[in-house]
């Protein structure tokens, strides 16, 4: 296209886009209604709060942007100058109720919105509630949506209210904020004094909400607070005619409210019990129980009677089980079995409808003659199935139906891998159906199913619809199922096959790290014997393996033989299988099903380097329980029969971050291994010419994970340093390649003319520090690889005070790294520019980090290790 014929397009572009703007800003003159974003916490959940307020389909719409922090004032501004409607209220430090009273005043709509991070708007939110007012009487002030998730017919029992709340300003004005973060009682105030009912959903609650059951940091403080405001909400529900609204409201503040406190309750003093055991029997008095979900409606129970032994074991079996349920069938009820809580009464074990609803979708459907052919998924969600009857209906456009359509069960075990659960089989949830195609017409129809199993009796509309057409549709299934999963555990703890002395299984870490246990593994037939075999656990067969090793497949029946035959684990993960984070997860106990069997020895590979804090220096930050340090343990490091640390320097941090009393080796670190052989210069040499990099090319490991606060277009809106490893490489020019460890981080592809990136993930980690020059990273520990490998690393940590305080670390980063610390990516490309500048300025660092953290790593420590851990 010629510049003749692309200027006159941008310059229409250009008028276009201004038109918006000002049409926009016209319509904002005179807004309708004001949408008050209080913007604090994190950048992510605040950004979308901010944008989806932004997306409203209304014209006259406000939106006031409440900076209550000051990090987000530039994501406001920056919303601001995009567009005419956003106006910025700037409230540092204060909270979200001060925040909301800032953008009520600055609001010059008659109706206010009020939504926080956490809280999406639907696109046609603010219209739905507007064409809402024209369903109730003329003067009612307050317009209630529904709640994305919940039912729709649900207007008090689930939490928030203000973000599906539209108000008029008049009301609002004379209403009590009382410094509530959610405001509900000011919102249960105006609701009690006459609202619209929109069945509508306006909002969805998208805040990342932990299991029930994970603790609380100060559980007596949060229920002071709780019983405060549940009882000032409720108290102004005391009408007659508000009966039904005062009961949905109490068995909200028991789903949503109280269960964080019930699970903190170890930690009450004798008063804060008491508090507990008054105000669980007053709401249960109050509540609706058939709202409720059973494992909370239980612990509440046992704390209104006074039960406290027996609330902390329900809290600590529900931990531990990670939301699978065993039910039982009674007389068309489906009753949980809850053990561990000692005798409780059925209606306290009964689960909700909704917690043993149908799950069904369309997962097949063809045309055969004169007819649809469908199939479909069925089952009771957490009901063991016995006989279960289904039936069919094809609901249509307009309300057509087509009733009593012919069902043939089948049995197919894939229904139980996709409903997960490991107590409850649906194998013979195979439905199809026959439709006749004379009757469909064009449009598409939903199917209706009734499954009755023993007295229980459920219905839903099926995922997916269906059409004259027969298109296929498109359905995926987990290759695991729980409940495969459960019978393997259960044949594990009753195998009795001996174990081999020769046979060892590696546990390596994921991926993004050099694996300890791996490098073990590929030494352990040279030290144990003729006959030695090594197992090495994998996520993907395709994933290679150490020479010389076989792969297995995590939770494949081979991996369960492998656990219950090997005399030797070897691991690099904390709770010894890899099958979970316990550092990162509050709620996560690893699998609690798996112990080593006699004779057995678990290696945990080393620990202590640079890196967060762990164990229960990390634990106590998040303010866990007693109860659930002791599971956590349980599941860690009292599974290990030895551990290895880098020096003896930090065998104490084994033993104290761990309450570890088991032998440790301070050997070195079998994963530098590699980076110190002698044939590492050799091998660098072979990677880089694999990956096409030239002799005189300088290679930089970009590691830097991604972290939506603070990486990539999200923060550069909010006008903090945002690269990633396009904007460098465009920066950096030719001559440079830079090894992208995590290629999702990358917002875009770099410019011709720019260096090379190349995505890398699928190698070995240690072939890439070797490749590498010099590196690119934020948290990670591969710094201190790095600097045993000799390369200098730049770390690009802006958030370095948010993750401390979250997470911890056992060292000081910066101080533990050979690098810099830039805040800026053009600093971030200064660095990486002239690398042996970079080398030479850091060296003295890079030598006092090896000679504290890591004089015995020579290229040895894995037959060192194995020696050892063989002699004894």
């Amino acid at each position: 296209m010629s510049p003749e014929t692309t200027l006159p397009r941008r310059w229409l572009g250009r008028v276009r886009r201004r038109g918006i703007t000002a049409r926009r800003a016209v319509r904002a003159a005179h807004p309708d209604v004001s949408v008050v974003v209080v913007l604090d916490g994190e950048v992510g959940p605040a950004r979308r709060a901010l944008e989806a307020a932004r997306a409203q389909t209304h014209a006259r719409v406000e939106v006031l942007a409440v900076a209550a922090d000051e990090r987000l004032l530039a994501l406001a501004k920056a919303a601001e100058a995009d567009d005419g409607r956003v106006h910025v209220v700037e409230a540092p430090g204060c909270d979200r109720a001060r925040a909301r009273a800032f953008g009520a005043v600055a609001a010059e709509g008659p109706w206010l919105l009020h939504v926080a991070p956490g809280q999406v708007l639907r696109r046609d939110a603010v219209a739905r509630l507007l064409a809402g007012r024209a369903q109730g009487p003329h003067d009612a002030g307050v317009v209630l949506g529904g709640l994305g998730g919940a039912d729709p017919g649900d207007s008090w029992a689930r939490t928030p209210l203000l973000g599906r709340l539209l108000v008029e300003q008049e009301r609002w004005a004379r209403a009590l904020d009382d410094g509530e973060p959610a405001g509900q009682t000011a919102a249960t105030g105006m609701l009690a004094l006459g609202h619209v009912h929109l069945g509508a959903v306006v909002v969805d609650d998208v805040r990342e909400r932990p299991a029930w059951w994970s603790s609380s940091r100060d559980p007596f403080a949060e229920l002071s607070a709780r019983v405060a405001q549940d009882r000032a909400s409720l108290a102004l529900l005391e009408h007659d005619d508000q009966l039904r609204d005062r009961r949905a409201r109490a068995a909200g503040a028991l789903t949503a409210d109280l269960p964080t406190v019930l699970a903190g309750a170890e930690l009450l003093d004798d008063e804060g019990w008491r508090l507990l055991h008054a105000h669980a029997a007053e709401l249960l008095s109050l509540a609706d129980p058939g709202a409720v979900p059973v494992t909370v409606r239980a612990a509440a129970w046992l704390a209104a009677q006074d039960r406290r032994e027996d609330l902390v074991a329900h809290v600590a079996a529900r931990r531990a089980a990670g939301g699978h349920l065993a039910t039982e069938v009674v007389d068309g009820r489906v009753l949980a079995l809850l053990p561990e809580a000692g005798p409780l009464p059925e209606e306290v074990r009964e689960l909700t409808p909704a917690e043993s609803g149908v799950a069904a979708r369309v997962v097949d459907q063809r045309v055969a003659g004169s007819e649809l052919v469908v199939d479909l998924q069925v089952g009771l969600r957490r009901v063991d199935e016995h006989a279960p009857v289904v039936r069919l209906e094809a609901v249509g456009a307009g309300g057509a139906t087509l009733s009593d359509l012919p069902v043939a069960l089948s049995g197919d075990p894939a229904v139980t891998t996709w409903l997960a659960e490991a107590h409850q089989s649906h194998d013979t949830g195979a439905v199809r159906t026959r439709l006749p195609l004379a009757a469909l017409g064009e449009g598409d129809w939903e199917l209706r199913v009734e499954v009755a199993d023993r007295g229980v009796t459920r219905a839903a509309t099926a995922a997916g619809s269906v059409s004259a057409r027969g298109a296929a549709t498109a359905t995926a299934t987990p290759d695991l199922s729980a409940r495969e999963q459960q019978r393997l555990q259960d044949a594990w703890a009753a195998s009795t096959d001996e174990l081999d002395p020769r046979l060892l299984l590696a546990v390596p870490t994921r991926a993004g790290l050099t694996s300890d246990a791996e490098v073990l593994a590929a030494r352990w037939t040279d030290h144990a014997g003729p006959g030695a075999r090594v197992l090495v656990a994998v996520d993907d067969l395709d994933r290679p393996v150490p020479a010389g090793t076989e792969p297995v497949l995590r939770r494949s029946a081979e991996w369960y033989a492998a656990l219950a035959r090997a005399s030797w684990v070897v691991t690099d993960h904390d709770d010894v299988l890899g099958t979970t984070d316990t550092d990162t997860a509050a709620g996560a106990t690893g699998d609690g099903w798996w112990a080593p069997r006699a004779g057995q020895r678990v290696v945990r590979t080393t620990t202590g380097g640079p890196g967060p804090a762990r164990g229960l220096a990390r634990w106590r930050r998040l303010g866990l329980v007693p109860s659930h340090v002791e599971q956590l343990l349980d599941r860690t490091s009292r599974r290990w029969t030895d551990a290895l640390a880098p020096v003896p320097a930090l065998v104490r941090h084994v033993v104290e971050d761990w309450a570890y009393d088991g032998p440790v080796l301070a050997l070195g670190q079998p994963r530098t291994d590699p980076l110190l052989a002698p044939d590492a210069a050799d091998r660098r040499d072979r990677v880089r010419a694999s990956l096409g990099i030239a002799a005189d090319d300088t290679a930089v490991l970009w590691a830097a994970t991604c972290r939506d606060d603070v990486t990539g277009t999200c923060l550069a809106a909010a006008g903090g340093p945002g690269p990633d490893a396009a904007r460098v490489a465009d920066l950096l020019g030719p001559g440079h390649v830079l090894l992208r460890l995590h290629p999702h981080c990358g917002s875009h592809d770099p410019a011709r003319g720019a260096a090379r990136v190349l995505d890398v993930e699928d190698r070995a980690v240690a072939d890439l520090v070797l490749a590498a020059d010099a590196a690119a990273l934020d948290f990670s520990p591969l710094r201190h690889d790095l600097a045993v490998a000799g390369r200098p690393a730049v770390v690009w940590v802006p958030d370095l005070a948010d993750h401390v305080d979250r997470q911890g670390e056992l060292f000081d980063l910066p101080a533990s790294t050979a690098g810099p610390a830039p805040a800026t990516t053009e600093a971030v490309v200064e660095s990486l520019v002239d690398v042996p500048a970079l080398r030479a300025r850091w060296e003295s660092r890079r030598q006092e980090l090896v000679g504290h953290l890591a004089h015995l790593d020579d290229g040895g420590a894995a037959d060192r290790v194995l020696a050892a851990l063989l002699a004894t």
